[in-house]
């Protein structure tokens, strides 16, 4: 169950990398490099997240975590699919050139998502180091599949917002009803 978890949070947390991919993919291929910087931003940010989510502990009373974590899943779940509902519309292409600074400001962009769901993933107890390897790997691996994939991903990613927020609803509900 841990390990269904963890890929359920890192997809959830990236599934915006594809997005992105795709997006950036239609024009042209996104460089391995490139690739490799935004996907270790994310696991540092997933990284960096967990830690203070472990550190929040300190200040929480035992046996509340789990709740708060799962509140904040659930309520980030449901502002990605409402986000998701409302913005599937938009659809914008640009030229794009690839440079280690807008890599890293892509990154640091989409991790924010990683940052978030990581200190719930702290205050819930996952391991820091397989989950942001696990942010690190799916990132790689969806920012790459949309650049190579490109226009064939397009219904995905009209819908990666709502998928990303049911998965993020699941993960909640699977926090509540597992015993404590």
């Amino acid at each position: 169950m841990e390990l269904l978890s963890i890929l359920m949070l890192v997809i959830s947390s990236n599934l915006d990398d594809l997005g992105v991919g795709f997006s950036i993919g239609i024009q042209k291929r996104i460089p391995v490099p490139i690739i490799l910087v935004i996907a270790s931003i994310s696991g540092l940010t997933m990284a960096l997240g967990i830690g203070m989510g472990v550190q929040l502990l300190n200040f929480i009373p035992r046996g509340i975590n789990d709740l708060i974590g799962a509140l904040v899943f659930l309520g980030l779940g449901i502002y990605f699919v409402v986000n998701g509902l409302r913005n599937q519309e938009n659809d914008e292409n640009r030229p794009i050139k690839f440079t280690l600074s807008m890599a890293i400001i892509l990154g640091l962009t989409l991790g924010i998502n990683s940052l978030a769901l990581g200190v719930s993933a702290g205050i819930t107890g996952y391991p820091l180091l397989p989950t942001s390897i696990a942010a690190f790997l799916v990132s790689f691996i969806f920012l790459f599949l949309g650049s190579v994939f490109g226009g064939a991903l397009q219904p995905i990613l009209k819908k990666s917002d709502i998928i990303s927020g049911i998965l993020l609803v699941f993960l909640a509900f699977a926090i509540l009803l597992t015993p404590l």
